[in-house]
């Protein structure tokens, strides 16, 4: 489906117009922001939740950010091969299925992964069994909230000033890296050498892995 309808129809972000979103906040370069962001192709449009790799960059800054942007989508390509290759279930066509049933196959797949990670000791980061997520009411399709909600995601100035914080942000990340005491220090090696976390994994593993081109 062409990028620009894909967004129209697509239910990846009814959670955030309906409010039932839980906030994902995170700061970059300075700047508070509180839903998650998706990386992607240059094809795809300017949304406030989207970040494009920069085709031409033309300074070091934009340079670090392509290279680790482009980096990141391929570690998640991997990342599915990986879920493919642990869990046949992900290897069937899947278009016989409703979209929930999708949905909840793909949730029970990663969540079983990263338990998995978590028992081998190769978990990147720390799970708080006391968190409680608040209760979440949600609002009804098109009333104000609704329409303000959208408006957000679709606005193609937090779209520019989001990728250009994460520019800024990954720059003094890699030029003044501060480590906690949790996280491995690979995890700020070169950005071209791949993670630990596929080590010992074999190209052949990845070959049914669709590139950012298919």
């Amino acid at each position: 489906m062409c990028p620009n309808a894909w967004h129209d129809h697509s239910p990846i972000f009814d959670n955030i117009y309906l409010g039932k979103s839980y906030d994902v906040p995170f700061v970059a370069n300075g700047t508070s922001y509180k839903h998650e962001y998706y990386l992607i192709d240059g094809i795809y449009p300017e949304l406030a939740v989207f970040v494009k790799s920069i085709t031409c960059p033309n300074d070091e800054k934009r340079l670090k950010f392509k290279s680790a942007q482009e980096s990141a989508m391929k570690n998640i390509e991997r990342a599915f091969g990986v879920l493919k290759r642990h869990w046949q279930i992900l290897t069937v066509p899947i278009r016989s299925m409703k979209r929930r049933r999708i949905r909840s196959l793909m949730y029970t797949c990663i969540i079983l992964h990263n338990m998995v990670l978590e028992d081998e000791d190769k978990a990147i980061c720390r799970y708080n069994e006391n968190e409680n997520l608040p209760n979440v009411e949600g609002v009804g399709i098109g009333s104000e909230t609704y329409m303000e909600n959208r408006a957000e995601v679709y606005n193609r100035l937090g779209h520019h000033n989001l990728r250009a914080d994460l520019v800024g942000h990954i720059f003094n990340a890699r030029t003044n890296p501060v480590v906690d005491d949790f996280v491995e220090e690979y995890l700020f090696d070169n950005i071209d050498t791949e993670s630990k976390l596929f080590e010992g994994d074999s190209d052949e593993d990845f070959d049914d892995v669709p590139s950012d081109n298919d």
